[in-house]
């Protein structure tokens, strides 16, 4: 056990021989000092070795903060490639030609640069363009974007570079011409901005709501029939007979004695030109044309072909607003020599309720009363004799059967051939825009484009 040190009095006290004895007694040995020295080594190298693999840690961290940087980057630039490839095909200027909606194919760019070539990758991009099979005027864009980043593997054969990550854009452009903001064809009698709040756009705006979920027709206020509408539904749910009050003073108790039916409605308006070759602004929007005929009997303008109706009560009941004499045309129409497009409504009865309706409808012919030289027929090549064409959205596989809602050449039907004449395709809800042309016998249907055409309606083609 070592002895402690004197205090400082008494080593001034004590003599220098004294004091180096003391001193020595006083110093550690030698295996003390070589135990303290190796314990010491340890704690550093253990320090190193923490040091060492929290330099490790970091520098895989930063270079997964590089790596993540670097896709992220890479992912925005393909996102914009992709989303610039879209805004491109919906772009088109037209519906056939150069630059055009039937233009917008599939394709692939194999390297894809970007403005003033700042990339570290090589991008690839593929467009793929596909067509639902039911005819309508749309196309399904499918845009996907690829490109290596820093882990790619070996690339495969026939490759410039591997491509271990990818993007994929979707979207859906319709066949509408830009220039007709999504119209039809023709003038619309009901366009949705007249509907009233809360009733189905099928309904027309002329038909009074009677505010229990129900609205009362009463064809151009004409006539003692009242169809009554499911707001909710657009369908005809009751059938009034003997009504003599004006549509404005129709109330529930009005209604209240009414056949229950299940009905759908039909509408539309006809036009007609005496051009000898009707062409595109025939075929997009007649409007008011040149001098034509007369059109529609003024009690049943539509019927339903005999040998083609499915679940049909006998023909529709039928209203337009045709004039009967040649004093019911406008002045300002007789002045011009022209008539206005006719519109007409048409309540189809369904024998069957819980299902929908087939049928072909077709235009029946009228004359003027006391004016028989404005007979009209759909057969024949005389002066009188005139052909009915349908607006209808064009399909080149299948023209005259698209859905029911574009108008086909007979509902339900999807082909002429003998085993098609079951109805698959019932017409279950009111069908508004059932538009209709009229031109010489001798002329041709006009056409338009690939969205706005009209086809050969009566007689039916073969």
């Amino acid at each position: 056990m070592t002895r402690p040190l004197p205090q400082n009095d008494s080593m001034r006290r004590m003599p220098l021989p004294e004091i180096g004895k003391t001193l020595a007694r006083l110093r550690p040995s030698t295996a003390q000092t070589l135990h303290r020295s190796g314990v010491t080594l340890i704690e550093a190298l253990i320090c190193l070795v923490v040091m060492s693999l929290g330099v490790l840690a970091l520098m895989g961290l930063q270079t997964n903060l590089r790596y993540n940087a670097d896709v992220a980057r890479q992912r925005a630039e393909a996102s914009r490639i992709a989303s610039q490839e879209l805004e491109k095909a919906r772009a088109f200027a037209s519906i056939s030609g150069t630059d055009s909606w039937d233009a917008i194919s599939t394709r692939t760019v194999s390297s894809y640069e970007l403005p003033d070539n700042r990339q570290n990758t090589t991008y690839t991009l593929v467009r793929t363009v596909t067509t639902p099979s039911d005819g309508t005027p749309r196309k399904v864009i499918t845009v996907t974007v690829s490109w290596a980043d820093r882990t790619a593997a070996v690339p495969a054969a026939g490759q410039a570079q591997a491509q271990n990550q990818s993007i994929q854009l979707q979207a859906l452009v319709a066949g509408i011409d830009p220039t007709l903001s999504g119209q039809l064809a023709v003038s619309q009698i009901s366009p949705p901005s007249s509907q009233r709040s809360g009733r189905h756009a099928a309904i027309p705006s002329e038909a009074k709501d009677l505010g229990d979920g129900r609205s009362a027709f009463k064809p151009f206020n004409q006539g003692t029939s009242v169809w009554v509408f499911n707001n909710t539904t657009g369908t005809v749910s009751s059938l009034c007979s003997g009504i003599t009050t004006d549509q404005a003073a129709i109330t529930t108790s009005t209604v209240e004695n009414c056949q229950s039916i299940s009905g759908r409605l039909v509408s539309g308006s006809v036009h007609f030109t005496n051009v000898a070759e009707p062409g595109l602004s025939e075929a997009r929007d007649p409007g008011q044309l040149s001098r034509g005929v007369r059109i529609l009997s003024a009690d049943s303008p539509l019927r339903i072909a005999s040998d083609s109706g499915v679940n049909v009560s006998g023909n529709p009941q039928c209203a337009s607003n045709s004039p009967t004499s040649r004093a019911g045309v406008p002045a300002a129409v007789r002045l011009n020599d022209a008539y206005l497009p006719i519109q007409y409504f048409c309540l189809v009865v369904l024998t069957d309720g819980s299902s929908g309706w087939g049928g072909k409808l077709d235009l029946v012919p009228g004359n003027y009363t006391g004016e028989t030289a404005e007979d009209w027929t759909n057969s024949g090549t005389g002066s009188n004799a005139y052909k009915v064409c349908r607006y209808t959205r064009y399909t080149t596989t299948n023209p005259d059967f698209v859905a029911n809602i574009d108008h086909p050449l007979t509902y339900c039907r999807t082909s002429y051939a003998a085993n098609s004449t079951i109805c698959t395709n019932k017409v279950t809800q009111s069908l508004t825009e059932q538009n209709y042309l009229l031109v010489k016998a001798s002329s041709t249907c006009p056409t338009g484009d690939s969205i706005y055409n009209t086809r050969q309606h009566q007689p039916a083609p073969q």
